[in-house]
């Protein structure tokens, strides 16, 4: 962007002896570009399918491009199930490209679809992101499995350094 500001000066408010004198000035702004390019995968691209808390998905993100002074990038990834104001957090912003996880079922009215988004993100906080959906079914397993599964989870999460999911 660039902005020109003109300027004329009148010595003689009265207007008897005016002299006029002006002048110009010009700034231009650079704006930063996010990323572009990207795409994200899941750690089966053919069936892209799972069971809840049964299938450990590998959310892998790639090809972003950026200008080489905005370097580096770092990447994020959250899922939701229905709107995109209700994500849920995956992976917080840094270098890696790559997140583990389980994922929520699905809603049964949207054939049990869940969006999982991978964001990038250059120095200057510019961000793009890039989605895939992914299909995972209910768990037909009981509730002692369900609680061995969760219980496994908060320990997985608690011996993580510097978690951010656990407090």
């Amino acid at each position: 962007y660039v902005f020109k500001l003109f300027g004329v000066y009148i010595s003689d408010p009265i207007g008897i002896n005016n002299t006029l004198s002006g002048g110009a000035s010009t700034i231009s702004i650079q704006v930063n570009a996010s990323p572009v390019g990207g795409a994200v995968i899941v750690s089966d691209p053919i069936s892209q399918r799972g069971i809840a808390l049964e299938t450990i998905f590998l959310i892998i993100t790639k090809d972003w491009i950026d200008d080489v002074e905005d370097l580096p990038l770092t990447y994020s990834f959250t899922y939701y199930l229905q709107h995109t104001s209700n994500t849920i957090m995956i992976k917080p912003f840094d270098r890696a490209t790559y997140a583990s996880t389980y994922l929520s079922q699905g809603l049964a009215q949207l054939d049990y679809s869940v969006t999982c988004v991978a964001t990038a993100m250059d120095t200057y906080s510019g961000k793009a992101n890039t989605t895939v959906i992914v299909t995972v079914q209910p768990s037909s397993s009981n509730i002692k499995k369900f609680a061995e599964t969760a219980t496994l989870i908060m320990k997985q999460v608690s011996l993580t350094p510097n978690s951010k999911f656990f407090s």
